[in-house]
């Protein structure tokens, strides 16, 4: 059985996609995964940033709940630094202060923490403490404060 040249040769709607098609397929293609990768890269570091702040304030938190614990009369103006029982702010309790030194993701941040104690209070039975945590992003200092009232224990 023999074949002709004419029996090869396709129909005009068996003829498939053009070069053309195909260039402007992978053309589109290409732009929307350039899109996709931009948004992920925003994605990641906007991630980043959330859980520096969510950070940020659960240090605030545990540093409050730190003071609290103290003795009325021993709250005094202080930091983190150092974080060791050397610390007169902090005290024997230091164990009870959060880390300045943090892990996030593959490394680690430093947050710098400081707190304020009002002796200027209208009565000398409540504290007025304001608490600053502070870390640097991407050449960017941020601050979360916070305010928090003890009263001397009756």
């Amino acid at each position: 059985m023999y074949f002709s040249v004419s029996n090869l040769r396709l129909k005009q709607s068996q003829a498939g996609y053009t070069l053309i098609e195909m260039m402007v397929a992978v053309t589109i293609l290409a732009i929307t995964m350039l899109g996709l990768g931009g948004l992920v890269t925003t994605s990641i570091q906007n991630n980043l940033e959330n859980d520096l702040r969510n950070l940020a304030l659960r240090m605030t938190t545990e540093t409050a709940a730190a003071l609290r614990t103290q003795p009325f009369d021993a709250i005094v103006d202080g930091n983190l630094e150092p974080y060791d029982e050397n610390n007169v702010a902090m005290g024997d309790d230091f164990e009870f202060f959060p880390n300045p030194v943090q892990k996030v993701r593959s490394g680690n941040r430093t947050f710098t923490v400081t707190w304020d104690v009002d002796e200027n209070s209208s009565t000398s039975d409540l504290l007025v403490i304001s608490i600053q945590v502070q870390y640097t992003h991407r050449g960017q200092d941020h601050i979360n404060n916070s305010t928090i009232y003890r009263l001397r224990d009756s």
